[in-house]
Formats: C-alpha cells, sequence, structure tokens
C-alpha cells in the first residue's frame, strides 16, 4: 500500500503510514519547509480571530478510540489522532481523484490579497494547510471541533479555530469570500442542518461570495448483500438522530432560499475494486476504516460481536466489492451568495 501511495502523492522515499501518508511529524517538515514561500504580511487575519478556541471539549473513550461528547453535537467518528490521519490521507485520496481541491472558479479570487477564505470542518487542517501554501497572498481558516490542528508549524497566512458551529460562527457577516464544506452532511440533523447550519454559513459569506460542498452518498453503487445490509444498519442509526445526507435535500434548500444563484453541480462514481487502478484500492481502504470506526455504533444495533463485526468487513473490503465491482458516488456544488436570508 506504502508504494501505491507514494507513486500518488509524489511521497517516494519517505515514512508511510498505512494510508500511503507522510506520518505527523514528516508532513509539520514539509509544511515548514513551504513557509519561505508564504508572505509575512503581520494583517492577513484579525487579531481577534487568531488562535481561537470557543469550545468546552468534552469526550469519552470507547473500544480504544476517542469520541465527542457534547449534548448538540451528531458526529459519530472518532477525534483521535488515528482518526486525523485518515483524514488526512483522505483529504489527499480526494484531490487525485478529482484532480483538484477545488471545483468553483475562483483562480482569480485566490489570488488577491485580502481575499478570505473559510473551510468548515477542517479536520487536522489539510486543506487548509495545502491552499495556503498554493495560495500565500490570501487568507485561509480552518474551523473545527476538535482541537488536533497544527499550531506553530504552518503558514502564517493559514489559521484555525476550534468552535461549534451549532452555536453560531465566531465571525462577522458577509466576511468571507469563499467557503469550502467537506463531507459534513452525516454530522448534524436535518433540523441543525436547514435552520441552524445553512443560514449561518450563508451569514459570515459576503454577496457575490462563493460558497461549495462535498460529500458522497450513503449507498454504494453495485454494493453486494453484506454491504448493503451494513448500509441499511447504518441508515438506520442516521435517521434515529434525524440525519438526512441527501445530497439533493442540501441543493434544494439552498435554492429554496433564494440566496444563491449561479449554481454548478457535478457527481462522480468512483471504484473501489478494481486490479488495475490503484486509487481504487485506497478508496477502499478509506471506507474500510470508517466503517470500522462505527464498530462501537453498529456492532451492539446489530447483536453482534467486535470480532463479528471486523470479520464480516473483512469478508466485504477483501472478496464482495471485488465481486460486485462496487463504487461510491461523490456529488460537489457550489454557488454565488446573492442575498440575504429573508
Amino acid at each position: 500500500m506504502g508504494n501505491r501511495a507514494s507513486k500518488i502523492n509524489g511521497t517516494k522515499g519517505k515514512r508511510l503510514n498505512k494510508f500511503g501518508l507522510v506520518n505527523k511529524r514528516k508532513r509539520d517538515d514539509d509544511v515548514e519547509s513551504c513557509l519561505t514561500t508564504v508572505t509575512s504580511d503581520s494583517h492577513l487575519f484579525d487579531e481577534n480571530f487568531s488562535s481561537v478556541s470557543t469550545v468546552a471539549e468534552s469526550f469519552h473513550e470507547f473500544d480504544g478510540r476517542t469520541y465527542h461528547d457534547c449534548p448538540n453535537v451528531l458526529y459519530h467518528l472518532p477525534c483521535d489522532l488515528e482518526e486525523m490521519d485518515r483524514l488526512a490521507a483522505e483529504h489527499f485520496l480526494w484531490k487525485n481523484l478529482w484532480g483538484d481541491n477545488f471545483s468553483a472558479p475562483i483562480e482569480l479570487l485566490l489570488s488577491q490579497k485580502r481575499s478570505k477564505v473559510l473551510d468548515i470542518g477542517c479536520g487536522p487542517g489539510t486543506w487548509i494547510l495545502e491552499m495556503s501554501c498554493t495560495y500565500p497572498i490570501a487568507s485561509f481558516t480552518g474551523i473545527d471541533l476538535c482541537a488536533l490542528q497544527p499550531i506553530s508549524i504552518k503558514p502564517q497566512n493559514a489559521n484555525f479555530v476550534n468552535s461549534n458551529i451549532l452555536n453560531g460562527l465566531p465571525f462577522e457577516a458577509q466576511y468571507f469570500d469563499y467557503l469550502h464544506q467537506r463531507f459534513m452532511l452525516r454530522t448534524m440533523s436535518e433540523k441543525q442542518l436547514l435552520q441552524e447550519v445553512i443560514p449561518e454559513l450563508l451569514r459570515v459569506t459576503r454577496f457575490q461570495g462563493v460558497l461549495e460542498f462535498v460529500d458522497s452518498d450513503v449507498h454504494y453503487v453495485d454494493a453486494g448483500p453484506l454491504l448493503r445490509k451494513m448500509t441499511s444498519e447504518y441508515i438506520k442509526y442516521l435517521k434515529s438522530k434525524d440525519i438526512n445526507c441527501t445530497f439533493n435535500r442540501l441543493i434544494c434548500f439552498l435554492l429554496k432560499t433564494e440566496a444563491v444563484n449561479d449554481t454548478h453541480y457535478e457527481q462522480k462514481l468512483f471504484p473501489m475494486a478494481t486490479d488495475s487502478n490503484k486509487l481504487s484500492e485506497l478508496v477502499a481502504e478509506n471506507e474500510h476504516q470508517i466503517w470500522l470506526a462505527l464498530r462501537p455504533i453498529l456492532a451492539p444495533q446489530m447483536n453482534i460481536t467486535n470480532t463479528g463485526y471486523e470479520q464480516l468487513l473483512e469478508f466485504i473490503f477483501k472478496y464482495e466489492i471485488y465481486e460486485y465491482k462496487t463504487h461510491i458516488r461523490m456529488h460537489r456544488f457550489y454557488a454565488t451568495r446573492v442575498r440575504k436570508i429573508d
């Protein structure tokens, strides 16, 4: 797996973890090496937005993993270094599959000084770190509930805020020129998404600014019977939390607000099991790790042991996805912010 990933991400000869990602210390070294190309302008960020934390963090340990323990937070994947490593690897995986870090026509915007970018649910901050090195005169802010982003070894135009978006964003209205959100639809209830999150995202995006959303379907394309069973159990759990992660639901609500126009939508199918495609094997590995992280929820719900759960996943990702040629469907959508919500 490591040799395959080195070809994909240009990491040949470097120390890799099981996802083919350079380990955290090495990643920090690589980020530090790009600092010389980053502007030294001390006014890229407002001081009141630098190194902000508005979260009273609360966690619990379960089955060897760390999870959020906040009353209104429905994020059900772990919040620990293992998960941050997976998310960092996932960033490079999907960048390679899509061929870029964004689809909106914002190249000119990002090349302008004072342009401001917000990444919602930034995780370990990999997207922010790469984008801030690529576009050194724009300012980038990542916001996440979990404080596992770099503190000192980062580009000067990259900033991280630890905050719960369900309590509102700690930014003034129309502050950002471009807003990016990826893989967040399964982390909040439909009520939270439609009544709290989307209005708040629109509030902090300036008029003529751009919002972009990226996510995947819960259902797989051409899934075998065991994976369909697993997906059915997961959807049962999501429904119990009023989580509706249908991407079209998000688009419909945004259009209904009449707060956006100039919309663009695309979807792609990515294979999880082809002998000739190394990236597809990394997609399958990433999905496998996500399902393993859901074990504390799904194993009791399915009334099977942890060992039985792991064996089931092992069979699915070693054999079944190859037999059925299973794919994952991804979505991207961007729109221009045009008016206030009534």
